[in-house]
């Protein structure tokens, strides 16, 4: 029996056979024992379940089964069982380094979020440069302690991360349920809440890329402006839970780029007044606050990223 859960680890099963038993034995073998593995079976049709079974003697392992309710549905049917003192999700089809979760929850000291570094891989062909690129600005950072720093918009993974449990429910943070790209809104909020927060430099997480079968591979675009629409729905839900001017900034950048993928996924287009408005009031925020060198730095870079909008382009 073990007396104190430190790490809960959250896995999502569906239609992930031939890839399930390499991510649970990755995680059964690490070098941290205090930990539940919570696998969630989320009404899969193939064979995964089998290829489970014989490990389910072990007493870290628990297993849930449910009707299908899709990747957030499972998420968030773990975080009500999760006992332990950090949260870890672990897609069914990657793996971890067998000394991950102890290297992140060895740094944690009551952290909010501790995230690591990771591997891309495509048939076995690995490729961590263009996520370094990506992590490049916290190597001369790493001093940085507060969340809403550390958020990357175009790197909204939620798997390289432990979660303070406490942290989570104090906040009462979970997925939107039926929808495609729900790491970007858990990201988000998660990041622009957290008080304190690190970043290991070390890759410890392996993404398998591409795969075949995968959610992403075959979208429709009725569920990918219903997606966009809740996003952003969530978005103006807790923009008053976001206190420091920065962050409020960072938010409404974030809500503009939605709000201008949206259009683009309906072929639609603003007007130029429209868009000079919506511009307007990122300017408007940016003159009342007094931003570091640091934060001038990692706004340009979300403005950037608000302009690869293709309705936002040759805007002057």
């Amino acid at each position: 029996m073990i007396s104190k859960i430190k790490v809960s680890i959250i896995v999502p099963v569906y239609n992930v056979e031939n890839w399930i038993e390499e991510c649970l034995i990755s995680l059964l073998n690490q070098t941290l024992k205090e930990i539940e593995i919570i696998l969630i079976n989320d009404g899969t049709k193939d064979n995964s379940i089998k290829k489970i079974e014989k490990y389910l003697n072990y007493e870290r392992i628990i297993l849930i089964n449910q009707e299908n309710k899709g990747l957030s549905g499972a998420r968030n049917r773990g975080l009500e069982i999760a006992k332990g003192e950090y949260i870890s999700f672990v897609d069914s089809d990657d793996y971890i380094d067998k000394e991950m979760l102890e290297k992140m929850y060895d740094s944690s000291n009551n952290l909010d979020i501790i995230f690591c570094d990771f591997i891309s891989f495509v048939d076995n062909q690995f490729n961590r440069e263009n996520f370094r690129k990506k992590y490049e600005y916290f190597k001369n950072n790493l001093n940085i302690k507060t969340g809403s720093k550390y958020y990357i918009p175009e790197l909204t993974v939620v798997w390289n991360k432990l979660y303070k449990r406490e942290f989570i429910h104090e906040n009462n943070i979970k997925f939107i349920e039926n929808i495609i790209h729900e790491d970007n809104d858990f990201t988000l909020r998660t990041l622009l809440l957290a008080k304190k927060v690190k970043y290991i430099e070390e890759p410890l997480y392996y993404y398998r890329d591409k795969r075949e079968g995968s959610i992403m591979s075959s979208i429709s675009k009725d569920r990918k402006i219903l997606s966009f629409v809740e996003i952003i729905k969530n978005i103006k839900k807790y923009e008053d839970k976001i206190t420091d001017d920065f962050s409020k900034l960072r938010l409404k950048i974030n809500e503009l780029r939605h709000f201008y993928e949206l259009l683009d996924i309906e072929n639609k287009e603003q007007s130029i007044e429209n868009k000079n408005i919506d511009l307007l009031k990122i300017n408007k925020m940016l003159e009342k606050i007094n931003l570091t060198k640091e934060e001038k730095l990692i706004v340009k870079r979300d403005l950037k990223w608000l302009y690869k909008a293709k309705s936002l382009r040759n805007i002057s």
